[in-house]
């Protein structure tokens, strides 16, 4: 393969990279629309089920953080 050849598939490694990015924000975003809607809605939680509800949005946070890493050095690379 020529390195032109190579350089292309580099490129849509990194495109097809950042779709993946994408999708994860779309359904992170509502799950933790969901995840706040459960918390704000419902009366009846009991302490542990909040408990839950703030480690899952952590766990979020993190992913989300990570992510956020990776698309700037993306960013950075491809431009």
């Amino acid at each position: 393969m020529t390195s032109l050849g190579n350089l292309v598939v580099v490129y849509l490694a990194k495109f097809d990279l950042l779709n993946y990015y994408m999708l994860f924000s779309e359904n992170t975003r509502r799950r933790i629309e969901e995840t706040i809607q459960y918390v704000t809605t419902d009366e009846t939680l009991s302490s542990s089920d909040i408990q839950a509800a703030r480690e899952d949005l952590l766990e979020q946070l993190g992913r989300i953080l990570e992510a956020k890493t990776v698309v700037i050095n993306i960013k950075n690379r491809l431009e």
